[in-house]
């Protein structure tokens, strides 16, 4: 899909699921899809990927198909257009599920007024990093500053509990800021991010004119669905000092404060360097940093994970001893077709790591395609990299070309949702969606 001159290009897919596989339903509408991936590479906006993000690009998928959820059977009739007018970018999803024993429509789809809400699963205006940028519906990689706070956070875990969130930022070279708010119908997570550049029209001094202070402070109002609970509010303030900005290389050193009210603080030491090499045939990101954690605190506090456990958190840092130690990260990009992201974070003296990996894999054999998503907590050796458990979350995709235009696709997806909590203990369960489907991508031009 794409634009030159005056033509228009759009492209209209109709996705026919041949088997479908579920017990809960996982995620939001749409899926994982290597969210955090996209959030870095992609800008956070799926309907970047593979087309011109700035261009006139319309894309339109419906969706029939069959739906297996808790032993109940229902007929998938969806529509998911994602549209794209210069800066404007708008993606919506309309799940009708209707019952193979009565025809009626499921009432888990539609029994709130964030449900009619979430049919619009984002608009948006621009990109993350652009001087405004403001995206409204599913946030399904959030990032505020560094990261310490807050990173690649999603809102919407959970297919039938989609969030309306709302996410305004503002670049004004003296001074900016960023800001999220995770639900607009119900008071949830709100903060944001506001710094200044105080020696900006200093153009004699060639570092400082570019380095920002910031301030940072969000708050989940409300953590625990299940009862009462104490907000969980975290601030900080930072200091960003951009050393090389190159065409070919870019080299930031940063300094962030983190303190969880009532809790712990932390002091962050990092760098981060962006390397292109020529005709952007490969562009390498890596980051580094350096944690001096006191006790009572985690890193970022709202991370991609965070919906999973909000009820237990903040509870579960009392008695938490020092979590000083290191994160390391690389994300590769080589020539749009091959992206690989790989971190880990370790403690001093403790081998208890965490492991986050993805990678879309290009034409494997006869144009099979891959796509991987994997975390792990509480990694202590090989086996517990491959173990699946509470402690774990994987997505898997296989694509096969079965001729121009018709797909094969193959998928599955783990995770563990928080049911209840028994005795202060929480008591998770897997949640798995699997399906296989035949997709049909039928490309239409108008001139």
């Amino acid at each position: 899909m794409f634009l030159i001159a005056h033509r228009l290009t759009r492209s209209i897919a109709l996705t026919a699921t041949a088997i479908g596989c579920a017990t809960v339903p996982a995620l939001a509408s749409g899926g994982f899809h290597l969210a955090a991936l996209e959030g870095v590479l992609m800008e956070d906006d799926p309907s970047s990927i593979g087309g011109d993000p700035w261009g006139d690009d319309q894309t339109v998928y419906g969706g029939l198909g069959i739906d297996v959820i808790d032993g109940d059977t229902w007929v998938l009739v969806s529509l998911r257009p994602e549209l794209s007018f210069g800066k404007l970018g708008v993606g919506l999803y309309v799940p009708l599920r209707f019952s193979t024993s009565d025809g009626e429509v499921r009432g888990e789809d539609w029994d709130s007024f964030s449900d009619y809400l979430s049919v619009f699963r984002y608009v948006r205006w621009a990109h993350k990093g652009d001087p405004f940028y403001v995206r409204v519906g599913v946030q399904d990689s959030a990032t505020i500053g560094h990261g310490s706070i807050m990173r690649r956070y999603s809102n919407t875990l959970d297919e039938d509990e989609r969030k309306t969130g709302f996410v305004l930022d503002l670049d004004r070279g003296p001074w900016g800021f960023e800001s999220i708010y995770s639900n607009l119908t119900r008071g949830e997570i709100m903060g944001g991010r506001v710094y200044a550049r105080p020696f900006f029209t200093r153009d004699d001094l060639p570092l400082l004119d570019s380095m920002a202070i910031g301030a940072t402070l969000i708050s989940d109002v409300d953590p625990n669905p299940f009862g009462p609970g104490d907000a969980a509010v975290v601030m900080g303030f930072d200091i960003d000092l951009p050393v090389v900005r190159r065409s070919t290389f870019d080299l930031t050193l940063y300094y962030d404060h983190v303190r969880i009210v009532d809790y712990g603080a932390g002091n962050i030491l990092g760098v981060v360097d962006v390397l292109r090499f020529p005709a952007n045939s490969l562009t390498l990101t890596t980051r580094l940093e350096r944690r001096f954690l006191g006790d009572e605190i985690v890193v970022p506090y709202f991370d991609h994970f965070y919906e999973l456990d909000r009820a237990t958190r903040l509870e579960g840092l009392k008695g938490f001893e020092s979590d000083s130690g290191w994160f390391g990260e690389a994300i590769a990009n080589l020539l749009n077709t091959l992206y690989v992201v790989g971190s880990y974070e370790w403690k001093d003296g403790d081998p208890d790591g965490r492991l986050h990996a993805e990678t879309v894999l290009p034409d494997l054999g006869p144009s099979l395609r891959l796509s991987l998503a994997y975390d792990r907590f509480h990694v202590d050796g090989f086996d517990d990299v491959v173990k699946l458990d509470e402690d774990s979350h994987l997505l898997a995709e296989a694509k096969y070309p079965l001729n121009s235009y018709l797909w094969l696709v193959g998928s599955f997806h783990r995770t563990w949702m928080l049911s209840e909590v028994v005795d202060g203990v929480p008591v998770y369960e897997p949640t798995d969606r699997s399906s296989v489907r035949v997709e049909l991508a039928v490309p239409i031009s108008f001139e």
